[in-house]
This record gives structure tokens, C-alpha cells and sequence, in this order.
């Protein structure tokens, strides 16, 4: 087994050939579900690092790279969304990329004419992934292929085509058609306890794509543990609401916040809540319990710019935070279609009138007075003209 501060799993080799060296790479994030299938059956000429999920992933791929001599297509194997991967403790994505614009060109002398295929939900989705993509592809000089749409399980409403691509790309796909078909999730949900920590940081939150129907997001806290989720509702969806499923703790008071786009900008402590979407304390010695719509809180902190009902398209990211002991949770974010149809009148609309409308004037008794008399004495008076 090879060190590169990462999990490497190789193919075992045959003892009559001499093992060829790699020309495909698999990186596949930790967080991914049932790695043991998508590993079963690879290519002959792959080699697969598995990134450990307590250091930067996009500084675990760079070091793997810088070992190596001729590739002929990188695969990276992790959750996604719109713009956005989640790669080891952290998220290469549209507002990380100049953060890692230094590594990020060092892959360029490695994949300059060879193909970057990433397997992430939606990633390409919309004018904020294909931005992304373009910015990777400049920086790296790596022709690419991602997708717009879940990866994953037909069942679970996704495919594996990587329909998304910039430059000549070697469309072979790293897992067998066997693997693909047994495979049975989607690159898009989060359990804290088999995926790893949620981070703690503010400007690179973990990446939670949502699909349309229940979300769960299942994750531990203890006090000083703060956690940020960004989550994304497409175009002609809304989050509908955020179910507090479960909550296990002798402490029944825990935070939430939010606010709109892909990162937190307010700190933990002397934080100013006008610039929060919306803010509560949830658990069940609050107004926001167990069975209930946390939204419904959130939107309603005091000093808070606020909100009613669903949160309409757009990304949204989730400050999460226990201020005493341990608690275990589960949240249930819930994607419907967005409402187009105007909500029903209450009452039948009632003809507008016809013919002449009457005319009313005003006067007062006495026509003038003075606002220095104490005993100043006035009267309104009315005429209605007409029916």
C-alpha cells in the first residue's frame, strides 16, 4: 500500500504480468456510500486512493499527482452539487477556486490533454456550475466531463452519463457496467456518523444537494462543535419546510441560523443577526421541537431580515450549533415543486360598480380657527352626492 496521506486501494496483482502502471486514477471521498461496490469492479490499468476525510482533499489529490508521470484520466468520486464537491475535509468550488488556484495549476503539468471526470450530483448544473467548470478547466488545462443531474442509481433518479463536457475527454467510465447497475445510491445525502464530520468551516460548508421529496441529514453536536451546511434548491423547487425529526439529549436547547448563498458570513460570537435570513433556538424546551417546521422559528428571530414559509430557489446555508451536551439529530429538508398557481380568494370577487359613483366632501365648523385657542371647538362634516 502506497502513503499519500490517504487510503490507497490497489488491485491485487498477477503474479504471471507485470503489474502496468497506473493510467487512470480514482479518487473517491470517503463521505460516498457503499465503496465497496463501486470498488469491486474497476478498470485493469486503475489504481484507487480513497481521501481521508480529516484532511483537505484537494491537497491529498495534488500530492498524489505530483508522483506521478503520465495519466490518462483522472476520476473524482464524491458528493456534489451545483458548483461545488466535497473532496476529503474540504469543498473545491466556484468561491474556493482561487483559494486553490496555486495547486490547482500544479495539476496542469499532469492533466494538460488528459481528461478530469467528475462524478458528483449536478455539479454542472445551471450557469453556476458551468462556470465552475471553466474556471477548473483553465486553471488545470484538463479537458472535462461532470453532469447536470444526479449520479448514481436509476432509482434514485439518477444515471452515469456525464453529459457535461469541455474538450476532448476520454468518456471511458471507471466503473463496469455490472457495478453501475448493482449500485444502488446517489453522490447526494449526508449521515455525520458514516460520512464524516460536518465542517466547522464557515466559508467552505458542506455541500448537502437536495432532491425533490425528504432530505435527511443526520449529525451529532456538543457544545463548541459548530457545523455549516450549504444546501441548494434548483430552479421551479422551494424548501418547503425543515422537519426536526429527532433529537436525543439531556440538553433539550440547541441553535440554528441561516443565511442566503454558499457560505456563512456572520461569526459564532458578536454576531449581528440583521444579516441573518433567520435565526431560533430548536429541541424540544423550544418553539421549535421535535415534529416541527424549524423554519417556521427561523424565520421569525428578532432583528433577523425574515422570512415566511418556503425559501424559494437558490442556495441557502445552515449554521448548526449545541451550546451544551451532546445531542444526536436528524433533519428533514423537504423539496416540492414551487407553487405557481395563485392561492385561492377567500371571499367571491365582488362586481365592480357601474353608472355614476356618488362624491363625497369634507368641512369643518367653523371654516377657521386659530391653533392657539385652548377651547377650540371643531366639527367635521360630510356630504355624500349620488347613490
Amino acid at each position: 500500500m502506497q502513503n499519500h496521506n490517504s487510503i490507497t486501494l490497489e488491485r491485487p496483482s498477477n503474479p504471471s504480468q507485470s503489474a502496468p502502471s497506473p493510467k487512470m486514477l480514482i479518487f473517491i471521498d470517503s463521505s460516498v456510500e457503499e465503496i465497496e461496490i463501486l470498488v469491486a469492479e474497476i478498470q485493469p490499468d486503475a489504481e484507487v486512493i480513497l481521501l481521508d476525510p480529516d484532511h483537505d482533499g484537494v491537497e491529498q489529490i495534488t500530492r498524489v499527482l505530483s508522483q506521478q508521470t503520465a495519466i490518462a484520466s483522472v476520476h473524482l468520486v464524491a458528493h456534489g452539487s451545483s458548483g461545488s464537491l466535497q473532496l476529503g475535509s474540504s469543498q473545491l468550488s466556484s468561491e474556493t477556486l482561487d483559494q486553490y488556484s496555486y495547486q490547482l495549476k500544479t495539476w496542469a503539468s499532469i492533466l494538460c490533454g488528459s481528461s478530469l471526470l467528475i462524478y458528483g450530483c449536478e455539479v454542472a448544473k445551471g450557469q453556476k456550475g458551468v462556470d465552475f467548470l471553466e474556471n477548473l478547466h483553465q486553471l488545470t488545462q484538463a479537458n472535462i466531463a461532470a453532469s447536470s443531474y444526479k449520479i448514481g442509481s436509476q432509482e434514485q433518479g439518477g444515471n452515469w452519463q456525464l453529459g457535461y463536457t469541455i474538450g476532448q475527454v476520454n468518456r471511458e467510465l471507471a466503473f463496469s457496467p455490472t457495478v453501475r447497475a448493482s449500485y444502488s445510491g446517489v453522490f447526494a445525502s449526508y449521515d455525520e456518523a458514516t460520512d464524516g464530520d460536518i465542517t466547522d468551516n464557515p466559508l467552505a460548508p458542506l455541500a448537502f444537494p437536495l432532491e425533490e421529496g425528504s432530505n435527511s441529514l443526520s449529525a451529532s453536536s456538543i457544545a463548541g462543535d459548530v457545523e455549516y451546511v450549504t444546501v441548494t434548491v434548483p430552479e421551479g423547487f422551494q424548501l418547503d419546510s425543515v422537519i426536526l425529526d429527532s433529537y436525543s439529549s439531556e440538553d433539550g436547547i440547541a441553535f440554528a441560523a441561516v443565511q442566503s448563498g454558499s457560505v456563512f458570513t456572520e461569526p459564532t460570537s458578536g454576531t449581528d443577526v440583521s444579516n441573518l435570513l433567520g435565526y431560533s433556538h430548536i429541541g424540544p424546551d423550544t418553539a421549535a421541537a421535535v415534529g416541527d417546521n424549524i423554519l417556521d422559528a427561523l424565520g421569525s428571530g428578532a432583528g433577523a431580515i425574515g422570512f415566511e414559509g418556503a425559501l424559494p430557489s437558490g442556495d441557502y446555508t445552515f449554521w448548526l450549533q449545541q451550546t451544551g451536551l451532546l445531542v444526536d439529530y436528524v433533519l428533514d429538508f423537504n423539496l416540492v415543486e414551487a407553487s405557481t398557481e395563485p392561492e385561492p380568494p377567500t371571499e367571491p370577487p365582488t362586481e365592480p360598480p357601474t353608472g355614476e359613483l356618488p362624491v363625497v366632501s369634507f368641512e369643518t365648523v367653523p371654516l377657521t380657527f386659530s391653533e392657539e385657542d385652548p377651547n377650540n371647538l371643531v366639527e367635521w362634516r360630510w356630504t355624500v352626492a349620488g347613490d
